[in-house]
């Protein structure tokens, strides 16, 4: 039942008991509506949900993701986003060769003709 309810209405997530949450059921919720991320307790967010938000587009959901699950993909998508750095795990930011996340708004604004 709550598989169907979410099916159709992805924000009705918030309502689903935590027993019932199940990534199945998670899932479902977030092919209709990604933003139900923002309901589903961080300890049961897996890999194959993160892949709904990589494609850039709700990049913005990355705070919600555990770091264990983020990925230079995700990082760099939120980076083109909002520029802020905040919920990019240290990890992704350290190295400007390797992961450039932290120095790309310098560069986006170099560009622009900001700085």
């Amino acid at each position: 039942m709550c598989k169907d309810l979410v099916k159709k209405f992805g924000f009705y997530l918030k309502f689903v008991p935590d027993e019932f949450m199940t990534e199945n059921v998670c899932m479902e919720a977030m092919k209709t509506e990604p933003n139900s991320m923002k309901f589903i307790p961080k300890d049961k967010i897996t890999k194959n949900m993160c892949k709904i938000i990589e494609n850039g587009s709700n990049a913005h959901l990355l705070e919600h993701i555990p770091d264990e699950l983020k990925t230079e993909a995700m990082c760099y998508n939120y980076m083109l986003m909002d520029g802020n750095i905040s919920y990019v795990p240290e990890h992704l930011r350290s190295d400007p060769v390797r992961n450039p996340l932290p120095y790309f708004k310098e560069e986006l604004f170099r560009k622009k003709g900001v700085i």
